[in-house]
């Protein structure tokens, strides 16, 4: 369960309370206006270059498949982070042809935040809206790879993101595999989703 009783609490409770969660619309908002900030929050969350670049990260913006969830900061008016995800059925036969195409699980392709917003435990209300809406989407399962080489910024402990990710869904863990990636030692999980009366309340107010 990956919800925010299981994250430390936040560093800066100004940050929890200024931000807020939004359901991207491509017809309410193009990419073309927002593109700026969100190639902003891959490169400060990556480093040096973004770990997607603008041209996939437009083509999943623009596609009414993709589930996106955006973090806000309302005080400053701005983007902060963002959630994507989309079927594993259509990422996989491009990306990942080795693994098998299921309609009903959804693969999440990017999670990042701008740089000085990470470590407040912002992603925990980010990952209980995306699973619900997965869920309202009529998907049974997600996946993601994760890294397994690095502390995860959101966590106080010299946990990576893999073990925090073991934590949280304990239980839910279907599949567990290790492996290289151009992004470094990762591993790849496949996890139940919760059924909808499951899903606690949201941390963060989301925006629609």
């Amino acid at each position: 369960m990956m919800g925010i009783e299981n994250f430390p609490e936040f560093k800066s409770e100004n940050v929890r309370e200024n931000c807020a969660l939004e359901i991207y619309d491509a017809k309410k908002t193009p990419w073309n206006e927002i593109k700026d900030d969100i190639m902003r929050i891959e490169i400060s969350s990556s480093g040096e270059k973004p770990g997607l670049d603008e041209e996939i990260l437009k083509e999943a913006f623009e596609d009414p498949a993709s589930i996106i969830i955006i973090t806000k900061d309302m005080g400053k008016n701005k983007i902060v982070g963002f959630s994507l995800a989309g079927p594993a059925a259509i990422a996989y036969l491009e990306d990942y042809p080795e693994r098998p195409t299921n309609d009903d699980t959804a693969y999440i392709w990017d999670s990042a935040f701008e740089k000085g917003y990470q470590g407040h435990g912002l992603i925990a209300p980010v990952n209980e809206e995306m699973e619900q809406q997965l869920t309202k989407r009529g998907f049974s399962f997600m996946e993601r790879d994760v890294a397994n080489d690095k502390k995860d910024k959101d966590s106080t402990t010299e946990e990576t993101y893999a073990d925090k990710i073991r934590k949280n869904y304990k239980g839910r863990i279907i599949k567990e595999e290790s492996h290289d990636s151009e992004y470094g030692p990762q591993v790849f999980f496949r996890i139940k989703l919760k059924k909808p009366e499951e899903n606690p309340k949201e941390s963060l107010r989301p925006r629609t």
